[in-house]
């Protein structure tokens, strides 16, 4: 009997070592992994150098997939934002201003979109957003200038689908380029040495937008500037700030600038209302799921941002 209490305790302290122990360790392996991951992104966005062309190719799905997963991007809402912008940019989405009397006999100047066509360039979200855009802007086909903003909060799951929908695209395309890998010599981000060198090119690309003023780059093609650097900016979330870089290098206003700044501001305008509506119509539902006894949750993340970046590590 002596010798089976023994032989109990022994097993009772070995499985409370174990209880306890491999929480622990398991904790302590995630920190150091953590810590890690934060110290190579950390030197790989100090190391990177001035990337000049569009990242990607110019593939807006894959590169905010990759920049997302790295904290290179912050908000979903960016990717709505830069497709948004591409549309405009495509001459898909056509502004129409009119002036209406407010009260006190004021002017105000009402801008709303005339759905054109459809995308011709590829671009999954561009479509995807497109047809979105014909269902909340009616039989006229012509997108108010709140009619959006309602769409999103009585059809809150529409966004979350496509944002959903354009992320396991991108991520297929990342797939697809053999951009990850689970090779133990490049575990610390589970990025093969191209996916690697893609994430240098964003970071490099960043870096050169943000200090655009201070490298003084003169020469690119407007179009370039205002069109596609700047939808990526967007898609990254440092778009005011590069909009002020490229202000300083070309303080004088041409017809193109102004022309990319009243697209920039209605793209804003227009994608942050309706995803901020979306997000706040879809809390809503969960709460009422909840108090009703059925569980609650919802599926969508992010927060509507067009603004912002950084650097960090992300999670995968």
């Amino acid at each position: 009997t002596e010798i089976v209490d023994k032989e109990a305790t022994f097993f009772e302290k070995l499985f409370a070592f174990l209880v306890i122990a491999v929480p622990l360790s398991f904790l302590g392996y995630q920190v150091i992994k953590s810590f890690l991951r934060k110290w190579k992104l950390k030197r790989m966005y100090k190391e990177a150098n001035y990337y000049r062309e569009i990242p990607m190719a110019g593939d807006i799905e894959a590169a905010y997939v990759l920049a997302k997963d790295f904290q290179q991007a912050k908000e979903d809402g960016d990717l709505i934002g830069a497709a948004f912008l591409k549309l405009i940019n495509e001459n898909s989405l056509h502004p129409l201003s009119e002036k209406k009397v407010g009260f006190f006999g004021r002017e105000k100047e009402i801008i709303s979109l005339r759905l054109v066509n459809p995308p011709v360039k590829e671009g999954f979200t561009t479509h995807e957003l497109y047809d979105l855009l014909i269902k909340a802007s009616g039989e006229d086909q012509i997108l108010q200038e709140r009619e959006l903003e309602k769409y999103s909060k009585i059809n809150h799951t529409a966004i979350f689908d496509l944002v959903k929908s354009a992320k396991a695209d991108g991520d297929k395309k990342i797939v697809g380029m053999k951009l990850y890998s689970k090779a133990k010599e490049y575990k610390v981000l589970g990025l093969s040495p191209e996916g690697e060198q893609q994430l240098s090119n964003i970071m490099g690309f960043k870096k050169f937008l943000l200090d655009f003023s201070l490298i003084n780059e003169r020469g690119i093609a407007e179009t370039i500037l205002w069109q596609d650097y700047l939808t990526f900016a967007m898609l990254f979330g440092i778009a005011d700030k590069v909009i002020e870089q490229f202000k300083k290098v070309y303080p004088k206003p041409t017809d193109l600038s102004e022309q990319a700044l009243d697209s920039y501001q209605l793209s804003t305008g227009y994608t942050a209302a309706s995803y901020f509506a979306a997000v706040k119509a879809a809390s809503h539902a969960a709460q009422v799921a909840r108090s009703s006894g059925f569980g609650g949750g919802s599926s969508y993340g992010g927060g509507g941002g067009f603004s912002g970046g950084g650097v960090g590590g992300g999670s995968r």
